[in-house]
């Protein structure tokens, strides 16, 4: 992983000494970036800022990533038409620092410390995962998995008529259409009522 962290600092060098800030904001996209921990993210975003006031340099990391929760990998794989339900958008803003050398290796660091939950597949920094790599919803969500009820309106009288999303939770059909985000709202997995 050393090698590709001073291949992406070498790049976003060569590109910032070529193209210089504009705006006081120096973006660097990467489309695909594959790291070393089997984590394959469509695309990458480095926007860096210069502040002018404090003298310092910020950095908003944007990643993509299939959304594994209605996409199964296959279908990533394969060459096929794709909306923007099938991804998934983070951004994690790193400390600004003084110096912009200093403030892109931040950015690399904090990069290759990003997983996967390995419950709802969604991006975190290793800190907010627990030691078996879940993240604090997917550990509360369990709470929920054990009772027959729908966790959106707690009415466990029509268990019948519960629907399983594709992160397997369970709710009432009726209750997923009133949502106005078409989310989970245990573990926040996109969902598509085509789909189901």
């Amino acid at each position: 992983m050393q090698n590709n962290k001073e291949i992406i600092k070498s790049l976003l060098l060569q590109k910032l000494n070529k193209e210089g800030w504009k705006n006081n904001q120096f973006i660097y996209e990467v489309y695909p970036y594959d790291n070393k921990s089997s984590i394959k993210f469509r695309y990458l975003k480095f926007k860096f800022k210069r502040e002018r006031s404090t003298s310092k340099f910020s950095c908003d990391l944007t990643i993509e990533n299939y959304n594994y929760c209605i996409l199964t990998v296959e279908e990533a794989e394969r060459e096929r038409k794709l909306s923007d339900d099938d991804f998934i958008y983070f951004t994690f803003n790193i400390k600004p620092e003084k110096n912009v050398t200093k403030c892109i290796e931040s950015a690399i660091d904090y990069l290759t410390e990003v997983k996967l939950c390995e419950s709802c597949q969604r991006v975190f920094h290793k800190d907010n995962l627990d030691q078996y790599d879940f993240c604090l919803t997917c550990n509360i969500q369990s709470i929920f998995e054990k009772r027959d009820f729908c966790a959106i309106c707690h009415d466990g009288e029509n268990v019948k008529l519960m629907h399983k999303l594709p992160c397997e939770h369970d709710f009432h059909f009726s209750c997923l259409t009133k949502l106005r985000k078409k989310e989970c709202p245990l573990c926040r997995n996109c969902f598509s009522l085509r789909r189901m």
